[in-house]
């Protein structure tokens, strides 16, 4: 824990190492979370299946990372998410940060299992 998912176009497949290590880093970083504890599920969509503002394959590219963790403070979580945009706005060909969303799913740790009760 955490874990993230991110959704991503085709094009940008070729940077998924890039786009990993920029999370992972953050996340130890900023949530003193380990490199161990993380895992990232990248959903990659082709244009010609993207709809926003009702718009089909909309030049308004916009990508979206969830972020299920425990449960941190507002500050600590902007902070992560700023960090996150501007690295990946970088990397990414988006026209404007606002088009980079972070969400996050907080969990207490009575919300989770792993294999052994």
């Amino acid at each position: 824990m955490p874990f993230v998912e991110t959704t991503l176009f085709n094009d940008d497949k070729r940077r998924l190492k890039k786009i990993s290590i920029i999370i992972t880093e953050n996340l130890n970083k900023i949530f003193k979370s380990k490199k161990n504890t993380i895992t990232i599920y990248n959903n990659i969509i082709e244009r010609k299946n993207f709809v926003h503002n009702s718009i089909l394959k909309n030049k308004e590219k916009r990508i979206f990372i969830k972020i299920f963790c425990l449960k941190r403070n507002k500050k600590i979580k902007k902070k992560l998410a700023l960090k996150i945009i501007y690295s990946l706005q970088k990397v990414i060909k988006v026209r404007n940060p606002s088009n980079i969303a972070v969400y996050f799913f907080d969990k207490l740790e009575s919300d989770i299992y792993h294999g052994k009760l």
